[in-house]
């Protein structure tokens, strides 16, 4: 638990802990092994760099505006209603991909 923040694990811009937190809870049932919808794959980091999306690439390091990942999660689509995603998580997402989506 982070000093002040009273929850433990909270959202952090960065690859480690949006794939230990976010991405397997939030995407990884439909996008990762054994299913990989809409050409999105949260198995690694590689295989979501690798992604093709179905309109735009799934991360496009520096511009979550044309970053499929970013605009479903920004636009409600993604995840489904029952995987709801906090503010926090979607500003971790959001500034990672604004940082480069580095694997840090």
């Amino acid at each position: 638990v982070l000093p002040g923040t009273g929850q433990p694990n909270p959202p952090q811009p960065n690859y480690e802990w949006l794939s230990k937190f976010f991405f397997p809870r939030r995407c990884g049932n439909c996008h990762g092994i054994p299913f990989r919808m809409a050409n999105i794959d949260f198995t690694s980091y590689e295989t979501l760099m690798d992604s093709g999306g179905v309109l735009f690439p799934a991360i496009v390091p520096g511009n979550p505006d044309v970053s499929s990942v970013y605009k479903e999660i920004f636009d409600g689509r993604m995840p489904p209603k029952r995987k709801t995603v906090t503010p926090d998580e979607m500003e971790s997402v959001l500034r990672w991909i604004k940082q480069g989506a580095l694997k840090n």
